[in-house]
C-alpha cells in the first residue's frame, strides 16, 4: 500500500481499501467511452480530496488514514485505467449482442412476464450506474452476447432460470 504523503512514523493501525468490482481472470477490461469518462471523473474528484487533504496538519491521525485510503483507491484506479480499453459502441455489428449494446428483452416467464426492459452490456465500473447498465461479466449480458433479433436467450438455473426474447438491439450513445 502507498504511503505517499503521510508521516512515515505516524500508525494509522489497519486500513481496509475497497476493492474495484472484479474482472475475471484474464478478462480484458473493456470500457464504453462513458465508462473511461466515469473513471477519469472518479480520479479527478479522488486527486482533488487529496490535494485538499495533503495541506492539514502532518501529525492529524484521521488525516493521515484518509490519505492512506485515498491514496490506495488511486493506486487501484490507476491499475483499472491503465488495462481499460475503450469500444466504440457505434463500431460493433448491429444485428447481434456484442459489448456496448443497448438489448430490448422481452420476458418470457417469471414475475416480469410479458414486460419488455432495456438491458445495456457495458464495463464493470460503469455497471449500476443506471438500473439498465450490466457489466459484461454478468450471466445475463453473457446469455445475450451473440444473439439476434428474435431470438430467445434462457439463463441457467442458477442465475434464476429465465428465458427472454430479443426484440431490438441499439449501439446508441452509452
Amino acid at each position: 500500500m502507498s504511503r505517499a504523503f503521510t508521516n512515515e512514523d505516524a500508525d494509522v493501525g489497519e486500513v481496509m481499501i475497497p476493492p474495484r468490482a472484479p474482472l475475471p481472470p484474464g478478462a480484458i477490461n473493456y470500457v464504453t467511452p462513458f465508462g473511461r469518462q466515469l473513471l477519469e471523473d472518479e480520479q479527478a474528484a479522488l486527486d482533488a480530496e487529496k490535494a485538499a487533504l495533503s495541506s492539514g496538519d502532518k501529525q492529524n491521525h484521521d488525516r493521515i488514514r484518509q490519505l492512506t485510503i485515498i491514496n490506495g483507491k488511486l493506486r487501484l484506479l490507476g491499475e483499472r485505467l491503465s488495462s481499460a480499453r475503450v469500444i466504440e459502441p457505434a463500431t460493433q455489428p448491429t444485428e447481434e449482442v456484442r459489448f456496448g449494446a443497448r438489448v430490448r428483452v422481452a420476458f418470457l416467464d417469471g414475475p416480469m412476464e410479458g414486460k419488455e426492459q432495456d438491458i445495456r452490456i457495458v464495463g464493470v465500473d460503469e455497471s449500476g450506474h443506471t438500473p439498465e447498465r450490466i457489466a459484461f461479466t454478468a450471466p445475463i449480458a453473457r446469455a445475450l452476447t451473440g444473439a439476434r433479433v428474435g431470438h430467445t436467450v434462457k439463463l441457467a438455473p442458477e442465475h434464476g432460470n429465465r428465458s427472454f426474447r430479443i426484440v431490438g438491439i441499439s449501439y446508441d450513445d452509452a
